[in-house]
């Protein structure tokens, strides 16, 4: 039975809780990696989990019938840190692989979600296949049971644009607001040396939120909108409250709509 921290159990039903994946591995030999599908790093049991790493949650999910004993993963994974000098001597042989639920916006608030041995290793190309072992693998082995196979396809996690960075909301002399943000470019971004990669696609989405109901939708070319008194007094003809917000995405022409960003919308 997994143990869910109530102030997170709290912030998930009034929907103010970001949540995200992140995987913990520690090695044998003491070494720990921690990954996550969130657009930065984040801090899980005192191990840095890296952004973008390419491990995804449906990939891992699926193996959770880890109850039962072995199942095997795959995922694209992308990090300097795993080399295949590294893999092929075996030194991620029974390493600890553990799933949580994080909420980004206060990583000390999360929950287990499973914690299996990586039985093997081996690369497949640019990626990697692994094979994991729940707790009952053992008493599996001894009644002859086997390795089960999990397909693996493709999330394109990587063409996932960033969240927009500096979200800025400021109240207008007529009631509304206007809003701002940055786009961001997932790879080369901003460069030392060379020119700085373009933005892709300038699409974005604006929603505008009252808790987890959404008030209101529009989509536009460029990074400033508008949301006019006439508009707020529709969407809230009670006036604001404390769970009134935006949330704002960059469109991906290679994965969809990618993750938001968030401001609070304040009288």
């Amino acid at each position: 039975m997994r143990a869910i921290p109530i102030e997170l159990t709290a912030r998930i039903e009034s929907g103010a809780a970001r949540l995200c994946h992140a995987w913990v591995m520690r090695r044998t030999d003491g070494v720990k990696l921690g990954f996550t599908d969130h657009d930065r790093d984040l801090i899980v049991e005192n191990v840095t989990c890296r952004a973008a790493s390419g491990w995804t949650a449906g990939a891992a999910d699926s193996a959770v019938g880890l109850s039962a004993g072995s199942a095997a993963v795959a995922g694209g994974l992308d990090d300097a840190a795993i080399t295949d000098a590294d893999v092929e001597a075996g030194l991620y042989d029974g390493a600890s692989v553990s799933l949580w639920r994080v909420d980004w916006d206060r990583p000390d608030l999360r929950v287990r979600l499973w914690t299996a041995t990586l039985a093997r290793i081996r690369r497949e190309g640019a990626g990697f296949s692994a094979e994991l072992e729940g707790p009952l693998a053992k008493l599996e082995r001894v009644v002859g049971g086997g390795v089960s196979e999990v397909a693996f396809t493709a999330t394109g996690l990587h063409e996932r644009p960033w969240s927009p960075a500096h979200l800025r909301v400021a109240a207008r002399t007529d009631g509304g607001f206007d809003l701002g943000w940055i786009a961001r470019a997932r790879i080369d971004g901003d460069r030392w040396d060379g020119e700085a990669a373009g933005f892709g696609s300038l699409r974005f989405r604006v929603r505008v939120l009252d808790g987890a109901t959404e008030r209101r939708a529009f989509e536009l070319e460029g990074n400033t909108a508008t949301f006019s008194a006439t508009d707020l007094a529709v969407d809230f003809p009670g006036g604001l409250d404390g769970d009134s917000q935006v949330a704002v995405a960059q469109w991906g022409d290679g994965y969809g709509w990618g993750m938001e960003a968030f401001a609070a919308l304040t009288p």
